[in-house]
């Protein structure tokens, strides 16, 4: 039997590494370091970077969860679980990014319902092996054949997609990319026949014409 790597939703790369630094509250001091650059340069993208680009971002920690904090010695993460603090100053940065990073449990949640169907399809457990998950992505290894990654990208996309909100705004998106390595994934497209799959296989995964 031979293997290909599978990956679904999106990771954190190197290219963004600084950006989601700055977004999760990382202050001047961190960002010269990272980026090899004086304080006062770090400090004016700090300040470029919260208080001209993105706004919001300071004011979501300062005006919600600090203030939240603040009146109720805890903050709502979601789905019930709270995270408390007896100085929400102290422990901001902590508060904010709990309240994000919280949400990767969508993933956990993702990977028990597509063990549930592969169970409910009677597939064989050796075909689709999670090995690994990062944040919003799930890694893993399936058996090459059009059959089972057709079945796999049309689960998994499909149950990643699902909202968990009442009412939710901004709708979840996901995409299975396979390959030979988790350096060289392809796309697949949603709801891929396996015709489809074999295409991508052969022409991008394998190189042939």
């Amino acid at each position: 039997m031979t293997y290909s790597w599978f990956r679904t939703g999106q990771c954190i790369t190197n290219t963004v590494e600084h950006h989601v630094g700055l977004s999760y509250g990382a202050y001047p001091p961190k960002v010269a370091k990272q980026l090899k650059i004086s304080i006062e340069e770090a400090t004016e993208i700090f300040n470029n970077y919260h208080n001209v680009l993105y706004p919001s971002i300071t004011k979501y920690r300062e005006e919600y969860v600090l203030e939240k904090a603040k009146a109720e010695k805890r903050i709502h993460l979601g789905m019930g679980f709270y995270i408390n603090t007896s100085n929400p100053r102290k422990d901001i940065r902590t508060l904010t990014n709990a309240t994000c990073q919280f949400w990767s449990i969508l993933t956990a949640l993702a990977i028990n319902k597509l063990h549930s169907r592969i169970d409910e399809c009677l597939l064989d457990s050796s075909d689709i092996q999670v090995t690994s998950t990062i944040y919003d992505s799930i890694y893993g290894i399936v058996y090459n054949d059009p059959e089972v990654i057709a079945w796999l990208n049309k689960e998994i996309v499909s149950i990643m997609e699902t909202d968990f909100m009442e009412n939710q705004i901004v709708h979840n998106a996901a995409e299975l990319e396979i390959g030979t390595s988790w350096a060289s994934l392809h796309g697949l497209p949603k709801d891929a026949t396996e015709e489809q799959v074999s295409q991508v296989i052969k022409e991008k995964v394998y190189g042939e014409k």
